[in-house]
């Protein structure tokens, strides 16, 4: 599918040097990422025009060496907008700001330093008012934990953190560690490395409680500076949006709620809110903008890893996932990689709860596996299935067909857009009654074929993952039981929601049902457990 994207927004970090992209998509109306990182000068290429993102709190001098960042990647810049408008404008769209509303503030945290800004809804146009600015930001984070590890070296020998060498092995497993406590949900994580000497393997853990303190430790400057605003400007009640990859984590966003009770947290998609925002912004000051052609396969499979079940993975596993997926939609013959036998059914798994066309390209029962399990490396061999590809692209008209007649107008919101794709596929699908000779359903019931027919939970349950990330909307796939009529083993999803809190959806147990009677539609952990469904609990996020 390829898609038209006008009103480009480019954000640069200079210190960390990221880039990311967002455009508004023109035929679904609404602001969509594109990519980020290396895939950035690709689309780029060609002197594309485009805004750039600059934070509330930028020097002159750090606006030029933006522009000049953005300019190297092929990017015309024709204007530029200020960060908190984006984030405005950004839930603005999504129904949370309202003309009623008149005081929010907002936190912008990028790598290398936070704004925390004031704005005031004065009638209808939102100002900004205030802006400090921290000199730290998401990179803090990471430090810290560094630090948290280099303090348990010390224990175990004083100045074995000092050595370059155990500091570098350190810090380049710091950094996947941390994404993996954000995003996952695992009560404790180790990494392991020789150390300097090379006679003794080290390994360093730390506990979820552990991760929880040193988030609340980076977060807490930033929450007396929140206070002072909120006394020097006289809020008593607002709203409070969160941008930036710190609140993608509920740890973190659990923390500034509990300090900051009297405002209203707001932190759907933040690590993307402010890109998603401007691209909104620039549409509305200027209007529709050139529109460049991109392949929506690039931009699918141009995004950060970070949901789903490749957050239940281990390091090593999670080094895996990607090239096993880059090389089945390249359709290469075999991939190499280090790691071990053992990783490759979890990866095989996670890979078609994630991105189930994966499982529709990839004949995962034929593949062959060579390795040495002395040295950890493994060869896998990548069979394909038979018309998999032309099965694929009848499942992408399908997804197309169902995304146009659930965009009713453009503008709508995320929820708007979940919502009427749940009812859609209730009025229009049913779990299959079809069986084989042997009583077991067919193959095809537990794929993404179940768009082109009907299917199973399995199958619903990776279709609404499928069709939610074309759209962006974060969504997990979830494997548990559900004892209701004795239907055993199950399969439904997790979705997040505006104030970035988690919710469950069972699109199976509402087939057939018509008129908005959905019973198993945005519930909590609670009320999943009252409808007889179980899962592991550790696994997923909480929705509460």
């Amino acid at each position: 599918m390829m898609g038209d994207y006008s009103n480009l927004v480019v954000k640069c970090e200079l210190l960390s040097g990221t880039e990311q992209l967002a455009g508004f998509h023109e035929q679904w109306g609404r602001p969509m990422m594109i990519a980020e990182n290396t895939k950035v000068g690709d689309i780029l290429n060609g002197e594309r025009a485009a805004a750039l993102l600059v934070p509330a709190g930028a020097l002159s001098k750090e606006k030029k060496d933006m522009r000049q960042r953005a300019e190297k990647y092929g990017c015309r810049i024709i204007d530029e907008i200020c960060a908190p408008l984006g984030i405005a404008e950004f839930y603005i769209g999504q129904r949370v700001i309202t003309p009623g509303d008149r005081d929010f503030i907002i936190i912008d945290m990028w790598k290398t330093f936070t704004d925390v800004c004031f704005m005031r809804n004065e009638l209808g146009i939102c100002c900004i008012k205030d802006v400090q600015r921290m000199d730290f930001g998401f990179l803090k984070l990471e430090d810290a934990v560094g630090d948290f590890f280099s303090a348990q070296l010390d224990k175990m020998k004083k100045g074995l953190s000092a050595d370059p060498r155990n500091q570098k092995m350190l810090r380049l497993q710091v950094r996947e560690l941390t994404r993996r406590m954000l995003f996952g949900r695992t009560p404790k994580e180790i990494i392991s490395f020789s150390l300097s000497n090379r006679k003794k393997v080290c390994q360093l853990r730390i506990q979820r409680r552990e991760f929880d303190k040193i988030v609340l430790d980076v977060l807490s400057p930033i929450l007396s500076v929140m206070k002072r605003i909120c006394a020097i400007h006289q809020i008593h009640k607002g709203k409070l949006l969160l941008s930036g990859e710190m609140f993608e984590y509920a740890g973190a966003v659990t923390a500034v709620k509990s300090r900051m009770s009297e405002l209203k947290s707001f932190a759907y998609k933040a690590e993307e809110t402010v890109l998603l925002g401007a691209s909104g912004y620039s549409r509305k000051k200027h209007g529709r903008g050139k529109s460049y052609r991109i392949d929506a396969q690039d931009i699918l499979y141009g995004q950060p890893l970070k949901w789903g079940s490749f957050a239940h993975l281990n390091g090593s596993q999670q080094k895996i996932y990607p090239e096993v997926l880059k090389s089945i939609l390249s359709r290469k013959a075999e991939v190499s990689f280090e790691g071990f036998w053992k990783d490759v059914l979890p990866v095989y798994n996670a890979l078609r709860e994630d991105f189930p066309e994966a499982d529709t390209l990839w004949d995962y029962e034929k593949c062959h596996l060579s390795g040495y399990e002395n040295v950890g490396s493994v060869q896998l061999t990548l069979p394909y299935k038979a018309g998999g590809r032309e099965t694929l692209k009848k499942i992408n008209i399908a997804v197309e067909t169902i995304i146009d007649r659930c965009i009713k107008q453009k503008g709508m919101t995320d929820a708007q857009l979940l919502e009427e794709i749940y009812h859609y596929i209730s009025n229009h699908y049913h779990y299959t009654k079809e069986h084989l000779p042997d009583g077991e359903y067919p193959p095809y019931a537990y794929t993404l074929e179940t768009l082109l027919r009907h299917g199973v939970c399995h199958g619903y349950a990776i279709s609404m993952v499928y069709i939610f990330r074309h759209l962006q909307i974060p969504v997990y796939y979830i494997s548990g039981d559900a004892d209701s009529s004795g239907f055993g083993g199950h399969a439904w999803n997790i979705v997040q929601m505006i104030d970035g809190s988690w919710r469950h959806f069972d699109m199976t147990w509402d087939l057939g049902k018509s008129g908005g009677n959905m019973t198993y539609l945005l519930l909590d952990d609670l009320g999943m457990k009252a409808r007889k469904h179980f899962w592991q609990p550790l696994k997923y996020p909480v929705c509460a």
